[in-house]
């Protein structure tokens, strides 16, 4: 009876809950985060560190730096297209013109079509390599905030430590003084105690930071310093960029009749104040044309050092002088002058005449714009000379470089029969390169620039629609 008593007591009973309400969830809640109440132990620091040296992000920087040289490459091809298009039809025009025929708008109308649509990809390529730019100095921002984090662990650490022995001294002076009087035991501890303040920030009872909030704080410091930059200084002075901006260039112009404009006129960003030695209020281009007279460049495909034809070229970021990489890799081995005395890296004087520079090994960059033009350079250089054995032999026809095409079949009249090209003349040694060569680590090919497997179909791509 008793326990059934029991059973019946210990049975619910209604529930106080309004019907058709919902039941309260009864999951478990999330802990409030507390901050930590000590610094990270001696363990917790080694580990730390090691992760800032275990994952570098160089594999992630490699990447980076791939696309960024898929991108130039892809923005010099579509630009090199144009401009070989643009020649073949002012040698056709000038060849129309002494045969007294007309040319035909329609392929004008047609070159001006794909220039226009060129210069949008070209835009959206420049667009491109700036993100590129953001998202690697974001990666940087990301190992530098890393290891200010660790640094300041440590540094967290060590004041703590030192702070609690220093309150901990007067508490063992007392114990190795054991005659001391009870009014003396009381005016140390008065000393000990009478300052102290647990908010102030020099004790160490107020709360730590945690790590992962310090990372934080640095990584957003990096952001906001760098978003607050104009786009001159971030893109300006970036190698990558200005080697982007070389190869398009270069592309662009490949008779060199155009120098590329100075880095502080590539943007023009409104309420920006004037780069030194230009003039506020006026539009850069007329400046250019008014007071600039627009020379001539010239290349040489020659290496200082070796006096022979380019093949693995590397270019000084000081002086921008270009030397044989095994040429001055071996002088820069060799030299028994140090940056910083003994303990500082290798150096030499920049080979080239009038020009005191010194350097070392981690200012030699591959400079891609330079490989591109002694490639154009020498590949115009064939072609001249077969177009000399043709003139020779009577021919009168000209060769598209891209997909070798005569011209002529263009033509009204029947189709003529076609010839085969004519070999190359030989040429003393060290006079042009060959043109098949080894392909170097990191370095484009120095020899024949036609491929016609791979671009046989690109004028077609960039005529569609998009």
């Amino acid at each position: 009876m008793a326990s059934r008593v029991r059973q019946v007591a210990a049975t619910p009973g209604p529930s106080s809950t309004p019907r058709g309400a919902a039941p309260t969830p009864r999951g478990p809640t999330a802990a409030t985060y507390e901050a930590p109440a000590y610094t990270l132990n001696p363990a917790g620091q080694r580990a730390l560190a090691e992760l800032t040296r275990k994952y570098n992000l160089q594999k992630l920087n490699s990447k980076y730096t791939e696309v960024q040289e898929l991108v130039s490459v892809s923005a010099a091809e579509i630009n090199e297209r144009v401009a070989d298009k643009s020649s073949e039809i002012r040698k056709r025009k000038a060849r129309q013109a002494t045969q007294g025929q007309d040319g035909e708008d329609d392929v004008e109308d047609g070159l001006e079509e794909l220039r226009e649509r060129v210069e949008r990809m070209t835009k959206r390529t420049d667009e491109s390599m700036q993100k590129l730019i953001d998202g690697r100095h974001y990666v940087e921002g990301m190992q530098e905030a890393l290891t200010l984090a660790a640094q300041e662990a440590r540094a967290s650490a060590s004041t703590q430590a030192r702070r609690q022995n220093a309150r901990s001294q007067p508490r063992r002076r007392r114990a190795m003084s054991g005659g001391a009087s009870d009014f003396s035991d009381a005016e140390e501890g008065e000393a000990e105690y009478q300052d102290f303040d647990p908010t102030a920030p020099r004790d160490g009872t107020q709360a730590v930071k945690s790590t992962s909030a310090a990372f934080t704080e640095k990584l957003e410091e990096k952001k906001l310093e760098y978003q607050n930059c104009s786009k001159r200084q971030r893109y300006a002075s970036n190698n990558e960029y200005k080697g982007f901006k070389q190869v398009v260039h270069d592309a662009m112009y490949p008779d060199q009749e155009v120098e590329l404009p100075h880095e502080s006129a590539w943007f023009n960003e409104p309420g920006l104040a004037p780069a030194p030695g230009e003039t506020a209020g006026g539009d850069a281009e007329e400046d250019e044309d008014d007071d600039i007279q627009i020379q001539r460049a010239t290349t040489s495909t020659k290496c200082p050092l070796t006096l022979q034809e380019f093949k693995d070229p590397l270019t000084s970021t000081k002086c921008r002088h270009s030397f044989e990489a095994s040429a001055i890799l071996e002088m820069l081995s060799a030299s028994v002058e140090r940056e910083n005395g003994r303990s500082g890296p290798q150096v030499v004087r920049c080979p080239v005449a009038s020009c005191d520079v010194r350097f070392g090994k981690s200012d030699l960059v591959k400079d891609a714009a330079l490989i591109r033009r002694i490639k154009r350079l020498q590949h115009a250089k064939r072609i001249e000379e077969n177009d000399e054995d043709d003139e020779s032999h009577g021919a009168n026809r000209m060769l598209i470089e891209d997909d070798a095409v005569d011209v002529d079949d263009f033509e009204a009249g029947p189709a003529p029969t076609r010839a085969v090209k004519g070999e190359t003349k030989p040429t003393p040694r060290n006079e042009m390169v060959p043109s098949t060569q080894t392909r170097s680590t990191g370095v484009v090919d120095l020899g024949d620039d036609t491929d016609e497997g791979e671009h046989e179909t690109m004028e077609e791509d960039l005529y569609d629609e998009d």
